[in-house]
């Protein structure tokens, strides 16, 4: 089965995009153009501007973590070899003391990304399964499917030439195929593979030949490359998508890098990505078809289009006016909760509940440190004939002590 026949909580986000990528396909029919790999180009831009507020936003705190980073650095550094809760919990409340400084919360950069996620999943389906999404492309494929699927055999014989022309096992015909199905499947068979269809299911061969240029053409981008046709491991023009898609990570992590303190925790993480997330894009872009490479990489130039335009605007804007923005939106939040934690004070353990609960099991830990500290046998009492030194009997010790003080 294809993707578009399981999409799963992705597909009204895939729909949606893909009335986008529609629209975007007639528009260029209108001038004569019908190509999908321009098409592509331009719909990863579309979507990408879509989510331009968001970027900003997520922007806006990596630029607010530059500015606060030294000082939670600082607290981080004053409390690194303290580990009792006591000093823990007082950490926190220095840090979060920080955030509230800035008008910035621990998990405000995290929003955004979730937001952004099942948007680019979605994404990727569109491109994965483009007929689905384009009527236009779907009706060039049908009349092919449709001949193809009158032969005797066609689900064996098709599968067959999948795996002559190498075509990824993520691409499989199920043994009873509908016709979406068969046309997913096509989508994605190399210029290389009309020829052997054609040969191997001769009844279907006229129609395959009345459209199969059309088809071509369609799927034709630049350089005589054909979004169809993954690069391989070979030396070819195709090459120049999944150098491009790595060349972009590359400097994206690199630009990101370079304005982050080596003290800020996320340094060490930022440099290994700096490392794997090029070779990650690089890998997948020459293992799968050109189409999602073209949009890898073009998603990821605008990445740092965009990256440049909000640290050209943030270098040049007042940062104390956005801070004083940020923490007015925080006052008002906190108005609306009404002094009830937020979700981060309630997993930190800084709402006053739990701090009262802390208060009383470090006052209970207290006291059982002093019971274990104390001497059993030179306590005249009667725990002393039970089995000596269990922390039991001196906890019972103390409390007769309490008891008699008590008096």
């Amino acid at each position: 089965m294809m993707l578009a026949s399981n999409g799963g909580i992705l597909a009204p986000i895939a729909k949606i995009l893909g009335y986008v990528i529609q629209v975007i396909y007639n528009v260029l029919e209108v001038f004569g153009i019908q190509n999908i790999g321009l098409c592509i180009i331009l719909f990863t831009i579309v979507i990408r501007l879509i989510m331009f507020p968001l970027t900003l936003n997520q922007q806006r705190f990596t630029k607010i973590n530059q500015l606060m980073q030294p000082e939670i650095s600082k607290i981080q550094k004053k409390y690194r070899n303290k580990r009792d809760n006591a000093s823990m919990l007082k950490q926190q409340e220095e840090i979060n003391a920080i955030y509230d400084k800035y008008g910035a919360s621990p998990t405000a950069g995290c929003l955004p990304l979730l937001i952004q996620m099942p948007i680019l999943l979605a994404l990727y389906n569109v491109i994965m399964d483009v007929p689905t999404y384009i009527p236009r492309v779907y009706e060039a494929y049908k009349p092919i499917a449709q001949a193809l699927m009158s032969e005797n055999g066609f689900v064996k014989t098709l599968q067959s030439i999948g795996e002559t022309v190498n075509l990824s096992s993520r691409y499989i015909l199920s043994d009873n195929p509908v016709l979406d199905d068969v046309i997913s499947y096509l989508a994605h068979m190399p210029n290389n593979a009309w020829d052997l269809i054609s040969d191997k299911l001769p009844g279907a061969a006229d129609v395959v030949a009345s459209h199969v240029e059309g088809l071509i053409h369609m799927n034709d981008f630049v350089l005589g490359i054909n979004i169809t046709q993954a690069p391989g491991f070979r030396l070819s023009i195709y090459l120049l998508i999944p150098i491009l898609a790595a060349g972009a990570q590359f400097i994206t992590a690199k630009v990101s890098l370079g304005k982050m303190d080596d003290d800020n925790p996320a340094a060490s993480t930022s440099r290994t990505m700096m490392m794997t997330m090029p070779l990650v894009s690089f890998f997948m872009c020459i293992t799968l078809p050109a189409a999602i490479g073209i949009y890898w990489a073009t998603s990821s130039i605008i990445q740092i289009i965009q990256q440049g335009a909000i640290d050209f605007y943030y270098d040049h804007t007042d940062m104390d006016k956005i801070i004083e923005k940020q923490r007015k939106k925080v006052a008002k939040k906190k108005a609306k909760r009404k002094g009830k934690p937020t979700l981060q004070e309630r997993m930190m353990g800084m709402d006053q509940t739990q701090g009262q609960s802390t208060s009383r099991a470090h006052n209970s830990n207290s006291k059982v440190k002093s019971a274990a500290n104390i001497n059993t046998k030179n306590v005249d009492l009667a725990q002393t004939r039970k089995k000596g030194g269990s922390i039991a009997s001196k906890a019972n010790i103390v409390k007769e002590l309490d008891d008699r003080r008590g008096k």
